[in-house]
């Protein structure tokens, strides 16, 4: 007769106090390297970076608009105006600040995504004001013409960009546009939840000839940036462009100026006018003249008189 065999109880693993204090200092060197880790990376986005990061938090908070300085405008020796100066408004939009616009991938790069519909609604409504030009909501444009083709193609390139915090929608236009510009956004803001679309609309101006290309030779012109380039608007640039100011205000959540936000104010200063020694009825009579002689004489190129 077979006994079965006991089974033998093995011994349990004995931690030896050695294992344990290694078990230690892996421990405390694991918690110094992150506590050093955490260290160095504050000290990277505090002292290293901390220029940058700043910057970056003022440009989100803070907004910076250029205040433009009125150009001087240039009288004949009687004072009628030759080259004026009319107040116009440009609309710029801010993707960067514009929730709704995009969505952010929940990871560290942060990478967004645009939101095509939201996209296509705002550039249409604004496409359609800036095709009516009246200051209209622009509900009977054309949208099948070239036109509005061409403008609602432009509103949408720049709201696409949404990385970028200034994008030009339309420049110098009248502010009954500007102003329904504003309002449709606005309206759309309040009425659409969790989306924040940031437009402006700034004062600007343009340069007027009363008298169209009278004395052009003598008065010249300026362009697209009422910069001076020629003529007496060149020669004199620098009295006529006077010098921009700035205001730097707080931002709201839709990246305009906030409600109850002090503004700091840097004046612009107005450009100085300029009388010429030009006498517009004579100078008027001496062009009339001298048309009617380039065209008797059959003269291939023009003809140039200042008196």
């Amino acid at each position: 007769m077979t006994h079965p065999r006991k089974k033998v109880k093995k011994p349990e693993p004995r931690i030896t106090r050695g294992v344990r204090v290694r078990g230690w200092i892996l421990t405390g060197a694991a918690v110094v390297c992150a506590f050093g880790f955490l260290i160095y990376q504050l000290y990277k986005i505090q002292i290293t970076e901390g220029v940058y990061y700043r910057s970056l938090a003022s440009a989100q908070q803070m907004k910076d608009t250029t205040i433009n300085a009125v150009r001087g405008e240039i009288y004949d020796a009687t004072g009628k105006t030759l080259a004026s100066t009319s107040i116009v408004w440009n609309i710029t939009c801010d993707p960067d600040h514009s929730e709704g616009l995009y969505t952010t991938a929940d990871d560290e790069a942060k990478t967004r995504t645009l939101v095509t519909g939201v996209c296509a609604e705002v550039s249409e409504g604004i496409a359609r004001i800036l095709t009516a030009g009246d200051g209209s909501d622009g509900a009977a444009v054309d949208t099948a013409s070239q036109e509005y083709t061409d403008t609602y193609n432009s509103v949408y390139a720049a709201f696409s960009k949404i990385n970028s915090q200034y994008r030009m929608l339309a420049s110098k236009v009248d502010m009954p546009v500007a102003n329904a510009a504003a309002a449709f956004i606005k309206n759309y803001n309040k009425t659409h939840d969790g989306v924040a679309i940031s437009l402006s609309t700034e004062k600007t101006y343009k340069r007027t000839y009363p008298y169209g290309a009278f004395a052009a030779a003598v008065i010249g012109f300026c362009d697209n940036d009422g910069a001076g380039i020629y003529g007496l608007e060149k020669s004199y640039d620098a009295q006529l462009a006077g010098v921009n100011g700035r205001s730097l205000s707080v931002r709201d959540a839709n990246g305009g100026d906030a409600a109850n936000g002090d503004a700091t104010v840097y004046a612009a200063q107005d450009g100085y006018n300029l009388t010429s020694t030009i006498d517009a009825n004579v100078q008027e009579v001496a062009e009339r003249y001298l048309e009617e002689a380039v065209k008797a004489n059959n003269v291939s190129n023009r003809g140039t008189c200042i008196v």
